[in-house]
């Protein structure tokens, strides 16, 4: 398939030198414009891990041009610049183009359909719960995939294009994909906020000094306590809506096949692994 990554931080490139190994046409585009730059001066793009080669990706240097001719595009942003982003698509994508948000924040799936209908135009929006790859950036033009997730849940606006999205995830990443009822089930199943901020603001000294540490390391008995309570908040407030969603330690062992234990051993385990 012709398809746009939108986005080139760790997970843009990795979901790009994913797509790009298994015979995808792929089109990448930094909304910055500043991650891109090596790429665009014909370095070729090197993934290692999980997804390991060099892969050559066209870079776009704005939307238009990203999206011309792309049947899909995926979204691959962090939450603070979501909404500029799908500012920036909803003025250009047609009818017959499928946009993955990777993975849904704050709603802004439902902000990219509420800024398409306020020009009358639609769009297939297919929304994860969590991104296909992880990862993270070795250098200007490099990214360590450490995983490939077997398992991502997927909603789709609006809800008669279902098939239609699940259909397009399919095929560009395999079948990997259970399709959940709506964007809530979505949102309550990002594991982003009980993670990452726990384990930032746990290692806060760390990150403060600019050393040089990996994610899974600093989740030490105490952080995954946190972690795990935090996960129990965001299960009750699922619950409260009717939400069935996975838990913290479900994510972990479909992510990266850790046996399940407590959040620290699963954790351990993964950080051994890498």
């Amino acid at each position: 398939m012709r398809v746009t990554v939108v986005g080139a931080g760790a997970i843009g490139l990795g979901t790009a030198a994913l797509l790009c190994r298994d015979g995808h046409a792929v089109t990448l585009w930094s909304p910055t414009g500043r991650t891109t730059d090596a790429l665009a001066r014909s370095l070729p793009l090197a993934a290692s891990g999980a997804v390991a080669g060099l892969f050559r990706p066209h870079v776009a240097r704005g939307a238009a041009e990203a999206l011309a001719g792309a049947e899909a595009a995926i979204v691959c942003v962090p939450g603070p610049g979501q909404r500029a982003t799908m500012d920036a698509l909803a003025a250009h994508l047609a009818p017959a183009q499928v946009v993955i948000v990777s993975g849904q924040l704050s709603l802004s799936a439902l902000w990219l359909a509420r800024q398409l209908a306020a020009r009358g135009a639609t769009a297939t929006i297919a929304a994860w719960g969590t991104t296909v790859v992880a990862g993270r950036r070795a250098g200007p033009a490099e990214v360590e995939v450490a995983a490939v997730r077997a398992r991502l849940d997927v909603a789709t606006l609006p809800a008669a294009d279902s098939a239609r999205g699940l259909a397009t995830c399919r095929a560009l990443f395999g079948d990997r994909f259970e399709p959940r009822a709506d964007l809530l089930a979505i949102q309550l199943s990002n594991l982003n906020p009980p993670s990452h901020m726990a384990n930032a603001l746990a290692n806060f000294t760390r990150i403060e000094k600019g050393e040089t540490w990996r994610s899974y390391e600093g989740i030490t008995a105490s952080v995954g306590r946190v972690i795990e309570a935090l996960d129990r908040e965001r299960l009750a407030l699922a619950a409260a809506f009717g939400v069935a969603v996975r838990t913290f330690e479900d994510h972990l062992h479909l992510s990266f096949g850790a046996a399940r234990a407590t959040v620290a051993r699963m954790a351990a385990e993964i950080a051994l692994g890498r």
